[in-house]
């Protein structure tokens, strides 16, 4: 979603293939809201792992990648994080970067599942 603005204070949403978003949607709001004064330019940019770092994380990992649009790389990413020996990885059929909103009750409890069965120290 972009934001954009057609005046003062007034804001108006365009999805990447260029439709309008009803700037009263409840996730355009939260979009809006996150992102009004947001300043990523002053954050130090993440590198990625490298196969090797990958390989040596020994924690247990949960990987949740969209099927659609995926900002992370659908497939190609579920292959990476395989490289994580104690990784769970599952790529959400019919979702984009949205998808913990998109899917909140169902991947809440896979992740209550997969706390539950996380060791205790």
């Amino acid at each position: 979603m972009v934001l954009g603005t057609s005046g003062p204070g007034v804001g108006h949403f365009r999805t990447p293939e260029g439709r309008q978003v009803d700037p009263e949607d409840p996730m355009a709001r939260m979009i809006a809201a996150g992102t009004t004064h947001f300043d990523s330019g002053s954050l130090p940019t993440p590198s990625r792992l490298s196969d090797e770092q990958m390989r040596a994380l020994t924690m247990p990992v949960y990987v949740v990648i969209a099927s659609d649009k995926s900002l992370a790389g659908g497939e190609d990413a579920a292959e990476k994080a395989e490289l994580i020996r104690t990784a769970t990885v599952k790529v959400w059929p019919e979702t984009t970067h949205s998808l913990p909103m998109q899917v909140a009750p169902e991947l809440d409890a896979e992740l209550e599942r997969f706390w539950a069965d996380v060791p205790r120290r």
